[in-house]
């Protein structure tokens, strides 16, 4: 995952590019200034020897001669006065400068679409909101062409994005015109991130119609559609569009909260906050205060990765408003999330929370976590919250990770993401963390995701299965989303058995003839199955006695480790096997990612 700077490029490319348009409107109105003072001065000497054509001229008569200047009407004879004829000269550059400029500004709109249509191996933005913004941000980081597309014509952010020299056409992005406009076709990336669900869903439908239109292609089209609604996820990702790359084109869901508790786990974990890996290490304990949807993907995310070394189930508490719908989500997942964590889900006034101390310890107490996140919808809320648990000295000995979503917040909330000051918190920003190209389009994770593809199939392989008798073993790209899923569910988890190892990189990278002993090869194995139990359940998978039957989402295999098959638990040793080489993988991965600084 690459390292965000503070300062983000697309404001530095367009604070550039307005001082130079600055600059240029700055010139022509010193020019235009200096034609009116050598006018005003050059009249006055023409008309001082000229007294029966002054007609009574005073300064005012002289600043009324200098302004036709700009105009080519100037009535005096060819003996002109130095300043007068250097007036004439810079009025006509002035006047021609500004006119010059005018004229591309009025055509540059039709000449953008025109040039737009020219475009290739480029990335289409359906949408400018803030996931829109900051993946323009980032491509233009990378020093990829883009192209936006926004049906807000008077949304504040496209002229931002044109400041820093990207096009952007105005009109509907699930408009087949539109998208031609765009050069979409031809285009690399597409990310359908327009204002809901249902117009970024007709955004990849139309973009997947425009690319099966003829496109000749050596690799497919990449089209990220965020996708919200969870049922709506869910019932999308398996109709055709999704469900498995074509030739020419490979769509995939993503939404903005789920990837961002994936992003926050992994540079945030719970086994980084306190030692959970050792046999006697007391159970990760874990505090959330959560008002936003964030706050749901994050339990969930612990619930998939929050398989460690003591073999106990952290201690997750969420603390939310009495008012919120959060608590019913929740809720509503409390018998899936109790395998997997000791979970309890409190809902109070915040207000009361934030002026009265002593019901904040009262809360925070109760467990003693070791890490707090907090997922306000406000930044004040955030730091009204962390300066009551600095009052009550809850901030000792624990890490607090603010998430905030508007960088109008962070002014107000202090340090810059990823740093903690003195404040006694983290700021993690959820936008630029997480919309990245990287993030977005799994491009480092997928790495990963397909040796473990490729393992996976060998080893079915060499047992005799094909892709006819077993449609996971089908190749990588040929691959329907939820497999590519379960594959990048393992990768995540590499970092969390790494530290069940004693490794932590970039600190405390593994040697690079990474060997496990026996112990710590069936310890990385009966993790490995706990994680795949959790990822197998939260997607609905449940237990039965006959033979596996995906349509109804029921295998044999769902059961802890002590009731699995010798056969079953050799599967995962042999996974387990596998564990250097797809760290090198992903520490190759990191490495390259933390160059982009």
């Amino acid at each position: 995952m690459t390292v965000r700077r503070t300062s983000t490029t697309l404001q530095r490319t367009s604070s550039k590019r307005r001082r130079r348009s600055l600059f240029l409107w700055g010139a022509i109105a010193v020019c235009a200034v200096a034609a009116l003072t050598f006018g005003i001065v050059g009249y006055a000497d023409y008309y001082a020897t000229r007294t029966e054509e002054s007609g009574g001229r005073g300064f005012f008569g002289h600043a009324y001669d200098s302004v036709r200047l700009f105009f080519g009407d100037a009535s005096v004879d060819e003996t002109l006065p130095r300043a007068l004829r250097l007036a004439r000269t810079l009025a006509f550059l002035s006047w021609s400068a500004a006119a010059v400029k005018g004229l591309f500004t009025l055509a540059g709109r039709r000449l953008e679409r025109l040039r737009c249509r020219l475009y290739r191996d480029h990335a289409v933005v359906c949408g400018l909101g803030r996931q829109g913004l900051q993946l323009v941000d980032d491509l233009l980081e990378q020093g990829l062409r883009a192209i936006a597309i926004e049906i807000d014509p008077d949304n504040a952010h496209i002229n931002r994005v044109r400041a820093a020299g990207l096009p952007v056409l105005i009109g509907d992005a699930a408009d087949v015109q539109m998208l031609g406009d765009a050069s979409a076709k031809h285009a690399r990336f597409i990310f359908a991130v327009a204002g809901d669900d249902k117009s970024n869903i007709e955004i990849a439908a139309k973009a997947f119609e425009l690319r099966s239109d003829g496109a000749a292609t050596s690799s497919p089209q990449r089209c990220a559609v965020n996708i919200e609604d969870a049922e709506l996820s869910a019932l999308f990702s398996g109709r055709p569009l999704f469900r498995a790359p074509t030739d020419g084109f490979d769509a995939h869901i993503f939404d903005v909260n789920r990837l961002a508790a994936r992003v926050l786990l992994d540079r945030h974990p719970p086994d980084r906050a306190q030692q959970v890996h050792g046999p006697d290490d007391p159970p990760a304990s874990i505090l959330v205060f959560g008002t936003e949807m964030l706050a749901h993907e994050v339990i969930t995310q612990i619930a998939r990765m929050g398989h460690y070394g003591n073999r106990q189930k952290p201690i997750v508490r969420l603390i939310t408003s009495e008012d919120d719908s959060l608590a019913k989500v929740v809720e509503r997942r409390r018998a899936i999330l109790l395998n997997f964590l000791d979970l309890e889900v409190s809902t109070h006034d915040f207000e009361i929370l934030l002026t009265n101390d002593d019901a904040l310890e009262e809360v925070v107490s109760r467990r003693s976590p070791k890490l707090v996140y907090t997922c306000l919808s406000s930044a004040v809320a955030s730091l009204r919250l962390v300066a009551g648990l600095r009052r009550i000295g809850a901030t000792e000995g624990k890490k607090v990770v603010v998430c905030a979503a508007d960088r109008s917040d962070f002014a107000l909330l202090g340090p810059g993401p990823g740093e903690s000051g003195d404040l006694g918190y983290v700021l993690f920003d959820v936008m630029r963390e997480t919309c990245t190209v990287e993030n977005v389009m799994r491009e480092g994770l997928d790495d990963v995701a397909r040796a473990i593809h490729e393992d996976y199939v060998a080893r079915q392989t060499g047992l005799g299965q094909s892709a006819e008798t077993n449609h996971s073993l089908a190749p990588w790209r040929a691959l329907p989303e939820v497999l590519r899923d379960a594959n990048r569910h393992q990768a995540d988890y590499l970092a969390v058995k790494l530290r069940v190892l004693g490794y932590d990189p970039p600190d405390n990278p593994p040697p690079e003839e990474l060997r496990l002993s026996d112990a710590e090869l069936e310890l990385v194995a009966e993790l490995e199955h706990r994680r795949w139990l959790a990822e197998k359940q939260l997607a609905g998978w449940r237990h039965t006695s006959g033979p596996k039957d995906a349509a109804k989402r029921r295998a044999p295999t769902i059961v802890e480790w002590d009731a699995l098959t010798d056969e079953e638990k050799e599967k995962d040793r042999d996974t387990a096997q596998q564990l250097p080489r797809l760290v090198a993988i992903k520490l190759g991965n990191r490495n390259e990612s933390t160059e982009k600084v």
